[in-house]
């Protein structure tokens, strides 16, 4: 069988275990694949699976158009939809590419949201996994190494508190912010929850960072190692999840607090919450327009951690297989 080529631009961060990921699950399946990120050998391949489309739209674009003759067979992953939505031509130019190639196009366009979440992603896309991010511990086995010096520190530091941890980049999409004013709003938040940051600080949010830390938050400003996120999330009690308005996808930091049981903090109505949801998952549900209103109710809001949801993580990756079958087959 023809060799299945798995496209990421870069294996940038965290990228390098998901393109992994699709590697295992099609070698699952009895078939071979090379992971790849030239554009060129993207276009050629006859079978090519785009992790991300999002980040390399034209090269998925004219390998659409390019397997018009060359019959290649192409699925693809699309993790922001809702910008074919929004208000401006830019955006306007977006839905109309994707209206056309919905109806038009070979390719195959998977969201990793559920339709149930916004309905006009059917207009873009032919169908829908769930994140693999919300399953892809059945395939990678968390670290368990011994102790590590960033874990203790967090531990020690809470005293018995609610640790509430917001994971990987801090910026203002990932609603770093909200998260670092809900902080400084209340000191009686401040006694009963430990808040954690730990991930790279983007420049425009370093003062934000350097407050955050000076008020008794504990900031790891840096590349977070597998290792240390997963250890983590086994000291934490609550995951922050409460992103801004500008950034409402599929997020991995909540679909790996999904697979351990832990509760998430979400912006309410967002497309997560939505999911959250329908999955029966705890979590605190945020306006963020009152700081201060937001940190009584995260105050009054009880975790529990629950067990690991391993029937439906099953049949989420049933779903991913269904979505390679696609271009393995």
């Amino acid at each position: 069988m023809t060799t299945v080529h798995i496209y990421s631009k870069t294996l940038d961060g965290h990228r390098a275990e998901y393109i992994e990921l699709f590697a295992r699950e099609l070698a699952q399946m009895g078939v071979t694949s090379a992971a790849i990120s030239d554009p060129r050998e993207a276009m050629r391949s006859p079978r090519v699976v785009f992790a991300m489309l999002d980040e390399d739209i034209a090269t998925f674009i004219k390998a659409t158009f390019l397997s018009i003759f060359t019959r290649s067979k192409i699925v693809a992953l699309f993790f922001r939809p809702r910008e074919c939505f929004l208000p401006g031509m830019r955006y306007k130019f977006k839905y109309i590419v994707f209206r056309a190639m919905k109806l038009f196009g070979r390719a195959k366009i998977f969201t990793i949201l559920p339709f149930s979440v916004d309905d006009r992603f059917d207009r873009v896309a032919h169908s829908w996994i769930y994140d693999p991010q919300l399953w892809d511990l059945l395939v990678f086995d968390p670290p368990t190494s011994a102790p590590i010096e960033a874990i203790d520190e967090i531990k020690n530091a809470a005293r018995g508190r609610v640790i509430v941890s917001a994971l990987g980049a801090q910026n203002p999409g990932k609603g770093f912010g909200s998260f670092c004013q809900m902080w400084a709003s209340s000191q009686s938040l401040r006694e009963t929850h430990l808040f954690v940051a730990a991930g790279k600080v983007v420049k425009e949010c370093k003062e934000l960072g350097k407050a955050f830390e000076a008020q008794g938050g504990i900031l790891l400003d840096r590349f977070i190692t597998e290792n240390e996120l997963h250890g983590i999330y086994r000291a934490s009690d609550l995951i922050w999840s409460a992103y801004s308005p500008q950034y409402d996808q599929a997020s991995g930091i909540c679909g790996r607090a999904y697979q351990y049981g832990l509760p998430v903090v979400l912006r309410s109505d967002s497309y997560i919450e939505t999911v959250m949801t329908e999955l029966h998952h705890q979590h605190l549900g945020l306006p963020l327009l009152d700081v201060g209103a937001d940190a009584e109710r995260m105050q009054s809001f009880v975790p529990v951690r629950a067990k690991k949801p391993t029937d439906k993580m099953d049949e989420m990756r049933l779903g991913f297989r269904a979505f390679l079958e696609n271009v393995a087959s």
